[in-house]
């Protein structure tokens, strides 16, 4: 959970991304997995921001960058990405996405 009420005035942006643990080596995708979603939800109203079904179109893909909260003059924003991704373990790939 993310309580940007409570974000450090230097955080600009936060970067949502989901990934399968050890997919590499244990050899799986998420289109492997039935049913399987992830979403965003504001906790303070109960709506769902965004879902992405993560069975139907990333297949062979072991990660998703899902959107990201941004601050755009003090107020706060979502933009959402669903931007399928070979190897979300490897942190590195994904931070070198934003610079």
């Amino acid at each position: 959970m993310v309580n940007i009420s409570q974000m450090p005035a230097n955080v600009d942006k936060v970067v949502f991304v989901v990934n399968i643990y050890q997919a590499r080596q244990k050899n799986q995708h998420f289109g492997m997995i039935r049913n399987a979603f992830i979403r965003l939800v504001n906790m303070d109203t109960r709506s769902e921001i965004c879902r992405f079904n993560l069975s139907e179109s990333y297949n062979n893909m072991t990660g998703l960058v899902v959107g990201e909260i941004y601050r755009k003059n003090g107020e706060w924003k979502f933009n959402a990405i669903g931007q399928p991704v070979q190897e979300a373990s490897d942190l590195n790939s994904i931070v070198n996405m934003y610079r």
